[in-house]
């Protein structure tokens, strides 16, 4: 199967000033690589083929040098999204990184009430509530900011209030499956008390249905099903597929490079072309088990048409 580059993912660092229950990334400050190194990782993605890249953590508003990396990406003619806790999100920062070039804000927000996003998130509620809505004041583009929700037992209950909020604030709202990321499975009693299952069925299909017709939600019919099966029972539908394995590529923060962030990640040593990588076996088999679905299945919709 050819790998046809056209989008990456890069984690920028492995920090963040947030203490999500489901990730334990926070527990760490370990930074990402140059700026120098990064733009040639830009570099040999535009080589290869990429048209968009989204940048992710950690929380990469904590990088100084974000704006410069924006920047580089810009003059290869990509476009960029950011995925942030948008508690760094000040006026001169949200400023300073549109006139860089960035084409997407995608800020985390499970919840409008205080009480349940700070128990998700570990942070308060009101400086994000403040970010997204300066954002919108700022960002023209209908395709420029979006708010990303995960689903989890504590935001449920909460998700058709968020949409109301977002409906009458002109914000899209995209819903994400429930993942522990980078060492919460550790902390196995809080990651699992977050899981929704099959006695939560029909609050899920209810709870999706109300959103979807809050208008809010651009997420499409048949992700929004596949989600839902996913939510409550662990497993993707077969009868979807990915096309991660093919089209997009995950750059992590130490440059090791895979082609889904839940699938094994390969070295990529300093000085060898991103293309040799990409045709290496390993790199290929990898590729195969994505477009197969021989893999654990995540439902991201990073990788799914929305």
């Amino acid at each position: 199967m050819p790998v046809s580059l056209t989008s990456a993912h890069i984690a920028l660092s492995r920090m963040c000033n947030s203490r999500c229950l489901y990730c334990g990334i926070w527990k760490e400050r370990l930074p990402g690589p140059t700026c120098g190194r990064l733009a040639g990782v830009l570099d040999q993605l535009a080589d290869n083929g990429v048209k968009s890249v989204s940048f992710t953590g950690g929380e990469p508003l904590l990088r100084q040098d974000l704006e410069a990396i924006l920047e580089h990406a810009t003059k290869l003619g990509m476009q960029t999204s950011l995925a942030t806790n948008g508690i760094l999100l000040t006026d001169d920062r949200l400023a300073s990184i549109l006139d860089s070039g960035l084409t997407t804000l995608v800020v985390s927000l499970d919840s409008v009430d205080p009480g349940i996003y700070e128990r998700l998130r570990g942070r308060p509620l009101a400086p994000v509530i403040e970010s997204v809505l300066r954002a919108r004041q700022r960002i023209s583009s209908p395709r420029g900011l979006a708010v990303s929700a995960v689903m989890t037992s504590l935001s449920l209950p909460e998700l058709p209030r968020l949409a109301a909020w977002c409906s009458t604030n002109s914000v899209p709202l995209s819903l994400q499956p429930l993942h522990g990321v980078w060492g919460a499975e550790e902390d196995g009693s809080e990651l699992a008390s977050l899981r929704l299952d099959p006695h939560d069925a029909e609050r899920v299909r209810n709870t999706i249905s109300v959103v979807k017709a809050s208008g809010a939600c651009p997420n499409n019919a048949e992700y929004l099903e596949a989600l839902s099966e996913f939510s409550i029972g662990r497993e993707v539908v077969t009868r979807t597929t990915c096309t991660t394995g093919r089209t997009s590529i995950v750059v992590y923060w130490d440059l090791g490079i895979s082609p889904c962030w839940n699938l094994p990640r390969l070295d990529w040593g300093e000085g060898i072309p991103l293309k040799t990588m990409l045709q290496q076996d390993a790199y290929r088999t990898l590729a195969a088990q994505a477009e197969a679905l021989d893999c654990p299945r995540c439902w991201l919709a990073c990788y799914h048409d929305m």
